[in-house]
């Protein structure tokens, strides 16, 4: 469903579970602001954004579904190379997740990791009593032409541990 000036844009495909209500401010300039829903199957995003001379940029999203649960704020420059900057603040996360994740099947894709260039933060602070061996996480990752730089800081009963190291 579209309205007549496209303010408002309402796309579903039952079948797999996808929905998306799109909501668009009037444009100033070249600069177009709104915010989304969007349901995949069992998975709800929600975001505010604006696009303007080649930048989007995310704020205020929320991911959420029984495997995680963060919040994001993200700036994507398409032009004149590909760039994205990128906090997260993870709420919840199953760590099934990464036992499943295939990171050998990620880094055969040599071609496409080159070409991205990102900067990213993730932060997390378990819960009580959640059963996690750290109290807090803090992971700054960032990828340039292929190159991958890490640190990571963690603390486990009042002690800071910290990790650094790159790896192409």
């Amino acid at each position: 469903k579209l309205n007549e000036d496209l303010s408002k844009i309402d796309f579903k495909i039952p079948n797999i579970g996808f929905r998306t209500d799109l909501k668009l401010e009037k444009k100033r300039g070249d600069t177009i602001k709104g915010n989304a829903k969007i349901k995949i199957f069992n998975t709800n995003l929600k975001f505010e954004f604006t696009y303007s001379d080649n930048k989007f940029e995310i704020f205020n999203s929320f991911l959420r579904n029984k495997l995680l649960s963060f919040n994001n704020n993200s700036v994507i420059i398409f032009n004149p190379y590909f760039d994205l900057k990128s906090k997260f603040v993870i709420e919840d996360i199953d760590l099934k997740l990464f036992k499943e994740f295939n990171f050998e099947k990620l880094l055969n894709k040599e071609n496409i990791i080159k070409r991205i260039n990102s900067e990213n933060e993730f932060s997390f602070i378990p819960k009580k009593f959640s059963g996690y061996i750290f109290d807090e996480l803090n992971l700054k990752i960032n990828l340039a032409y292929g190159r991958l730089k890490y640190q990571k800081n963690f603390l486990i009963d009042n002690s800071v541990f910290n990790c650094e190291g790159s790896m192409n």
